[in-house]
């Protein structure tokens, strides 16, 4: 299985949430784990790590133009508590504007590049991974939807919506 990541649907409320609110979009929390995706999983619903680890950290966050740019890191340094283990998934936290707590934002998964992380010893170098995350707001995705022509009526309308899984929240 291939590198996969995507921004969960908890983190999809959350940006819509901010933009509501006027508030900033903040990434408060980074952990990583050893779990395994299952097959057929969707990722944008994977709300917390498969095996949690330890956490993580968020490092060099900037953003050109539309794209949000940051690294998630880990370093063994940091958790000298930690055993030797594979990270193999990383969740990343944003503050709910309305909430305020933390929720999951993006879930990202090695798959079959699981990295093997040494338990820290001291007298020996630190293993620091870093992981970049590039994050795009885009307006390129569009949807179309096509009727036969003539009226429509607004229950009609919304079954069409519900049924192509596109969802309406304007029930």
């Amino acid at each position: 299985m291939e590198f996969l990541m995507s921004v969960t649907t908890h983190g999809r409320a959350v940006i819509a949430a901010c933009m509501a609110a006027e508030q900033p979009f903040r990434v408060t929390r980074v952990a990583v784990g050893s779990g395994k995706l299952p097959d057929g999983a969707a990722l944008a619903d994977v709300h917390e790590l498969y095996h949690y680890v330890a956490d993580g950290a968020v490092g060099d966050r900037r953003h050109e133009g539309e794209r949000l740019l940051f690294d998630v890191q880990y370093s063994n340094r940091n958790h000298p508590e930690v055993p030797t283990f594979y990270l193999n998934e990383f969740l990343i936290y944003a503050q709910d504007p309305e909430t305020g707590e933390n929720t999951d934002f993006l879930y990202a998964n090695l798959g079959d590049y699981a990295q093997p992380v040494p338990a820290y010893q001291q007298g020996l170098p630190e293993s620091v991974y870093e992981y970049p995350v590039d994050i795009v707001l885009s307006s390129e995705l569009s949807v179309s939807i096509q009727t036969s022509s003539g009226l429509v009526t607004y229950s009609e309308l919304i079954r069409l919506l519900d049924d192509s899984g596109i969802g309406t929240s304007i029930h």
